[in-house]
């Protein structure tokens, strides 16, 4: 079986403001003449810059799945959030994790601490995080499983 063409990728991003954007990302199958996948995400920012974020993303029959992630600016250097991500075939939370986070002065590095707990495979972590600007972060769970 050879395909003449692959998926066609499309993506497009509006962000009329600095306070709010959103996107949507597409995957178009040239030989099925159907999506594949999708996605469909929104943020918004306020003054404080408390941050709010969702994304829908369904791909095939294999993932069908709502993230929200929310921060919150507790003081210029320090951030509390929250992620869940949500099963919308299975009805169910499929992982959450909150974390505290320290940002440094000069905003080129930040520390958290925080907690995860996923459904597939039933675990609960403890999270240290070490974040570079620009470059990437860090992680380290402490795993804590729920054996029972």
């Amino acid at each position: 079986d050879v395909r003449a063409l692959s998926d066609l990728n499309m993506g497009l991003v509006l962000s009329p403001s600095g306070y709010f954007s959103t996107g949507f990302d597409a995957n178009y199958g040239t030989d099925s003449g159907a999506f594949s996948s999708y996605s469909i995400s929104a943020g918004f920012m306020d003054d404080r810059e408390d941050v709010l974020r969702s994304r829908y993303t369904f791909v095939d029959s294999s993932i069908n799945q709502l993230e929200m992630n929310l921060e919150l600016a507790l003081h210029t250097r320090m951030r509390l959030g929250g992620y869940v991500r949500y099963d919308a075939e299975g009805n169910e939370l499929i992982e959450s994790r909150g974390l505290l986070r320290f940002i440094n002065s000069c905003k080129c590095w930040s520390a958290g601490l925080g907690y995860s707990e996923t459904v597939n495979p039933d675990r609960s972590t403890v999270l240290f995080t070490f974040t570079f600007g620009g470059l990437g972060s860090i992680k380290q769970g402490v795993g804590l499983p729920q054996d029972q």
